[in-house]
């Protein structure tokens, strides 16, 4: 009696998790905004493009160098 009742336990477990799922990974379909004006990735600042993220990894770059040329005060001197 036992084993049945956790088997089951088991199995509705086992579906709650796969309606879970099911709905967790359908695509949502967007409709159109009001006005039916659609944004692009041109018209929202907030979106990187390959060239600030070029640009940023180059400005990384150098404040690494600079960091790395730069001798902290208190260090030991080379024998």
């Amino acid at each position: 009696m036992r084993a049945g009742f956790g088997l089951i336990g088991l199995l509705l477990a086992l579906l709650i998790v796969a309606w879970l799922t099911k709905t967790e990974l359908v695509p949502r379909s967007v409709g159109p905004r009001a006005g039916g004006v659609t944004a692009s990735a041109t018209q929202d600042p907030s979106i990187n493009t390959p060239a600030q993220g070029a640009a940023a990894l180059d400005q990384f770059k150098q404040k690494l160098n600079q960091a790395l040329q730069t001798r902290p005060v208190n260090a030991p001197s080379s024998p």
